[in-house]
């Protein structure tokens, strides 16, 4: 099972004097598998002691996911995700991430870090943008998030995310 993540990045790249240089829109998929065979996702701590149980709170895990150009499983690899997402009280989710990026077609490349309150399966939900290296150097702003396609194959643990970092500035 695969959980694809859609990130739509709209860069607002400004000069060290404040004005716009220029606006990017770019686009690319988080792809998270949860079942062997390449699992990209897992619980490395449980609170009450039990990796198979269902997530509670203080459970921790971590993946390492291929960022893709397209949903599909073989479009071009454009870098890496990996990040932690903490279970709090009340179900709720914690997620510190970082995206290893390269876009030939843009020119870019670097990391860029994001962190918040994690709502899935809730239709949208925001992450700030915390910063960034390389092209994405003094990255700053947010995600949107939103639910795009919840059971895509008819499997709980597959669907489609759309991320948009509604502001994320970049200092040249």
């Amino acid at each position: 099972m695969t959980l694809a993540t859609m990130l739509v990045a709209i860069l607002a790249l400004s000069s060290c004097g404040g004005s716009l240089a220029k606006v990017e829109k770019f686009t690319y998929y988080l792809h998270d598998k949860f079942v062997d065979p390449d699992k990209t996702t897992v619980k490395v701590a449980s609170a009450n002691g039990s990796l198979n149980q269902a997530s509670a709170f203080g459970d921790v895990t971590v993946f390492d996911s291929p960022l893709r150009k397209g949903v599909e499983e073989k479009s071009d690899l454009v870098g890496h995700g990996g990040g932690v997402v903490s279970n709090l009280k009340d179900g709720k989710l914690f997620i510190t991430q970082v995206h290893d990026l390269e876009l030939p077609d843009l020119k870019y490349a670097g990391s860029i870090a994001f962190a918040g309150q994690f709502r899935f399966p809730q239709p949208s939900w925001t992450l700030a943008i915390t910063g960034g290296t390389g092209s994405f150097s003094g990255a700053s702003g947010y995600f949107t998030l939103s639910l795009a396609d919840p059971n895509p194959q008819g499997k709980a643990a597959v669907c489609n995310i759309v991320a948009t970092p509604v502001r994320l500035y970049i200092i040249a």
